[in-house]
């Protein structure tokens, strides 16, 4: 029997982070969780793009960098909190998980982060257009992550 575990090439797994205003303690609690939540689903630290103060309406560098890296075919991944890290507009955001799926790359939604204090029971609210697991993506058991069809 083949051990295709090893034949596989990794997950190359990114995460796009954006905060306006400039926040530095939210930056690094937000980049906490995600490579939490990324390695917990065994793909590994995350390459991280931020635009951190950037307005949503305002030009994006780390944005941009990150669909160059997606159309490169670079990133098999990308970790967000919601799309409203794309921007504030519910369609201008779709349509780009819409542009990022198109060219293969999976988007992950990570959980929110957990509030201090009592918990409410509720279940946290998911995007339609962000999937909370890959189609493309398992991981086998051993920890080894490989690519499905």
């Amino acid at each position: 029997m083949i051990d295709m575990t090893h034949a596989m090439p990794p997950v190359v797994v990114a995460a796009y982070l954006r905060t306006y205003p400039r926040d530095t303690a939210s930056m690094s609690a937000h980049q906490y969780a995600v490579a939490r939540h990324a390695r917990e689903l065994g793909l590994g630290n995350p390459e991280f793009y931020t635009d951190h103060g950037v307005p949503s309406r305002g030009g994006k560098p780390g944005l941009k960098r990150l669909m160059a890296a997606v159309e490169d075919h670079r990133v098999d991944a990308v970790l967000v909190p919601g799309p409203f890290v794309f921007s504030i507009d519910d369609a201008d955001a779709a349509a780009i998980v819409d542009r990022i799926q198109m060219h293969g790359c999976a988007v992950l939604e990570v959980p929110p982060l957990r509030a201090h204090g009592p918990q409410t029971g509720r279940a946290p609210i998911r995007d339609p257009y962000c999937a909370p697991a890959a189609p493309r993506l398992s991981v086998a058991q051993g920890g080894h992550t490989v690519r499905g069809s």
